[in-house]
């Protein structure tokens, strides 16, 4: 598999490192609800079971994933999410059940799309970009990654 060009990407220049940040773009409205545990995403987000999910105020756990319809991936969570979801709404990969903080928070991107592989990969970054339109990308970023990402300038 491969990771998308301009993937949202956590780097610490320091170490070395890069982590992906996991977001998933809303496609269907959810309404919140004890019976309402699917969450319609776009294609191509990098949600695995077990991860937990959050907008930043709410959040659930993912318990799996159906990816066989062509157009959007069903999310199945563990209990209600606790919150209505609109369309466009990013989720991103959450460090608790309760959805308040990412984590991993973008400070740049992937320049171009890279195998994933085990061990060490090089990728290259991006660290200033203009003109981003986020409705092309492929893995969106969140508003949080966006308040950290000052040398980015996103078209909305």
């Amino acid at each position: 598999e491969y990771l998308p060009s301009f993937t949202p990407i956590a780097a610490d220049l320091k170490k070395k490192t890069a982590t992906v940040c996991v977001r998933a773009k809303v496609v269907e409205a959810y309404t919140n609800g004890a019976e309402a545990l699917n969450i319609k995403v776009a294609k191509g987000s990098l949600l695995a079971s077990g991860m937990y999910v959050g907008n930043g105020s709410k959040g659930a756990q993912v318990s799996s994933i159906d990816k066989t319809n062509a157009s959007y991936d069903t999310v199945t969570i563990a209990a209600q999410f606790g919150a209505n979801l609109s369309v466009g709404d990013v989720l991103f990969e959450a460090t608790a059940v309760g959805g308040t903080t990412p984590k991993a928070v973008a400070n740049s991107a992937l320049y171009e799309r890279a195998k994933i592989e085990s061990g060490i990969v090089l990728v290259a970054l991006l660290m200033r970009a203009f003109e981003i339109e986020p409705d092309k990308l492929v893995v969106p970023f969140h508003a949080k990654d966006k308040a950290n990402m000052p040398h980015f300038q996103f078209n909305e």
